[in-house]
């Protein structure tokens, strides 16, 4: 689904047709929003206009994904400042604007997250927050798609390619090379709702309160002494405390936990 463009997008469009040079004939043209620029070829990134091979069977979506741009990432598609979409076809010359999707982003569904087997770090940092979120170790690509598809979830990935081939219809491309940087991304992306110190970092089931005496066989000796409440995954077992261990688990749901309360 083509997003919104929103204010920005629109002052960044009227900014790019001020200085446009002429497309050369027998080519169509990309003029991509800056937000979008690092998956182009390095010839088109510090532009953001890309020319290619004028196609006449090549769709819009076709020549967006050729340029490294996952659809899922895009948003706003304009030709001469008309709305287009993923299906047309562009003629000789033309020029299509390629905006980038608004966030927030709605989830058009649940809020249910699949991650590939690359975001086992970000898929604990997402548990700890309480979003429902999905991971194996070792799942081949189909397996993910089937798997989001039949359980309704948005899949989050860093491999362009796994999203250009076999995207679900809830889908996109995670940005940040590090585990903090890729959790502000989705959590800036699409709001999900955060309920922390609900789920397990581990398997993602469900955490109950559970006694002392219950666990005590599981506890080393300082940690009896010393903490009081504790909590244990429903479904494998693992159990839970808070004391100086996590000390950065509590900074990261601080982090985002303190403006929604």
């Amino acid at each position: 689904m083509v997003g919104s463009g929103g204010p920005a997008g629109r002052s960044w469009r009227l900014g790019a047709m001020s200085a446009r040079t002429p497309v050369p004939p027998g080519s169509v043209r990309l003029c991509v929003h800056p937000a979008l620029r690092f998956f182009l070829p390095r010839r088109g990134r510090d532009s953001g206009e890309l020319d290619l091979p004028h196609d006449p069977t090549a769709t819009v979506g076709h020549l967006i994904q050729s340029a490294g741009i996952p659809l899922t990432e895009v948003g706003d598609l304009l030709v001469a400042g008309v709305s287009t979409f993923w299906g047309s076809r562009l003629q000789e010359r033309d020029r299509l604007d390629v905006g980038v999707r608004t966030r927030p982003q709605p989830l058009q569904g649940p809020a249910l997250f699949l991650l590939d087997v690359h975001l086992g770090a970000l898929a604990r940092r997402l548990r700890l927050l309480g979003v429902d979120t999905a991971y194996q170790k070792e799942a081949e690509d189909e397996q993910l798609v089937e798997q989001a598809g039949r359980q309704d979830r948005v899949l989050l990935s860093r491999d362009r390619g796994l999203l250009m081939r076999r995207a679900p219809r809830r889908a996109a491309f995670v940005r940040g090379h590090y585990p903090d940087d890729q959790l502000a991304d989705v959590i800036e992306r699409f709001r999900p709702p955060l309920k922390p110190w609900s789920l397990c970092l581990a398997c993602g089931g469900t955490l109950m309160p559970v006694s002392k005496d219950a666990v005590a066989h599981r506890l080393e000796p300082g940690t009896l002494r010393t903490i009081q409440q504790f909590s244990q995954c429903r479904a494998c077992g693992h159990v839970y405390w808070h004391g100086a261990h996590d000390a950065k688990l509590q900074q990261v749901v601080r982090r985002y936990w303190a403006g929604r309360v």
